[in-house]
């Protein structure tokens, strides 16, 4: 009988495939996560999330002597609902290639696959903010996440968006924290949301740390002071795909911005038999979802 790869299937499974299997764990470049400088990160146990709202009570009211409490009345919110999506992909090795030794091929392999997730959940998180002025990309008060008018359970309405588009510059700040500064809830409560980070595409990254360096005013003839020196994270990333539009977000917690992990990344390393092909297949299955539960805490500009 002619001695063939294929009669040696034990020692592949006994060796070979726990050692492809090991390479799963190794290590992913250190690449930062901008979804993670900026949202709020949960685990989900079901299919989706429900974002709902209750608002707060008013102001306390003042009473005579002897006279009861007002009573006041916490009404409900605007609410939407966030499916959580299902990624998957794979990569498919020969019985031949492992069998050569190309291990170095598998290598390469598993670190595309984890480099595709880091991917994946940056363009997910990302897509918040690249279509932040889209009137068709609507949240729970059905306005987009930036805009002039967002809506007011009690009525009237409140903007988290430059007026005028304006640029990048000290007088975009001094905008932005003027229009922040006086944002309330839906009874008239002062947020007091402040940015701490600012987010540009790479095109601004100059302008940005110029702005966050300067001594006084960039750009100006007189000696202000600058007042932001210093005075925000400067968070650049490729993700964001307008290379003018900027972004003023408060600390995670507080930027209304979430990211949902239904599943968290799982990879693992399968072999299939067919009568014509012998392979190894590499996979990774991913669930995951991002959306906005309140706007106070993101500020733009759609700058030209």
């Amino acid at each position: 009988m002619v001695m063939q790869r294929s009669n040696y299937q034990d020692q592949f499974y006994a060796t070979e495939l726990p050692r492809l299997e090991a390479l799963l764990e190794s290590p992913l470049k250190d690449y930062p996560d901008f979804v993670g400088m900026i949202f709020d990160d949960r685990d989900s146990q079901a299919w989706g999330e429900q974002i709902s709202s209750i608002t707060g009570t008013g102001a306390l009211v003042e009473t005579g002597e002897g006279e009861d409490s007002f009573e006041d009345f916490m009404y409900e919110g605007f609410k939407h609902t966030v499916t959580h999506a299902t990624y998957k992909l794979h990569v498919k090795y020969t019985r031949e290639l492992i069998d050569d030794g190309k291990f170095n091929m598998v290598t390469r392999g598993t670190q595309a696959l984890k480099k595709s997730v880091y991917h994946t959940r940056q363009v997910i998180g990302m897509h918040l903010l690249n279509n932040a002025f889209n009137s068709s990309v609507t949240y729970k008060d059905g306005k987009s996440l930036c805009a002039t008018d967002h809506p007011k359970v009690t009525g009237g309405s409140q903007s988290n968006k430059s007026a005028d588009n304006i640029g990048l510059s000290s007088e975009g700040l001094k905008q932005m924290e003027q229009s922040m500064g006086v944002l309330t809830d839906d009874r008239g409560i002062f947020g007091l949301i402040a940015a701490k980070k600012l987010v540009v595409n790479p095109a601004l990254k100059h302008d940005l740390k110029v702005l966050l360096a300067s001594t006084n005013i960039p750009g100006s003839a007189n000696n202000d002071s600058n007042i932001y020196q210093n005075g925000y994270e400067a968070i650049v990333t490729p993700y964001l795909t307008s290379e003018s539009n900027w972004f003023a977000v408060a600390d995670n917690v507080d930027s209304g911005l979430v990211y949902f992990t239904r599943v968290a990344a799982e990879y693992g390393m399968d072999d299939k038999l067919k009568a014509t092909e012998k392979c190894l297949i590499q996979h990774v299955y991913y669930r995951a979802s991002a959306t906005s539960e309140s706007f106070e805490g993101v500020w733009g500009s759609e700058a030209a």
